[in-house]
């Protein structure tokens, strides 16, 4: 079954994949930021779990995804 994102999920993952390498959480929310979208980080934390529960498939993620999504949250968990 393909899993479709939502419209706050796909604002994310624009930024995600603009980004020429891993988009670090700080550049994601800077990056919603000047969009207008003054998100808590709860929120966005929120959404990139849920992208990542989504898994990687064609059209929906880059290849890097679940790579990416680890090394936020690792960063994340530091602080």
């Amino acid at each position: 079954m393909d899993q479709q994102i939502s419209d706050a999920e796909l604002d994310i993952m624009k930024i995600i994949w603009a980004n020429e390498g891993p988009a670090l959480f700080a550049h994601i929310m800077d990056s919603l930021a000047a969009k207008g979208k003054t998100w808590q980080k709860n929120t966005v934390i929120m959404l990139l779990s849920r992208l990542k529960d989504k898994g990687i498939g064609n059209g929906k993620t880059r290849e890097d995804h679940a790579d990416t999504m680890n090394q936020l949250f690792a960063a994340y968990a530091r602080g």
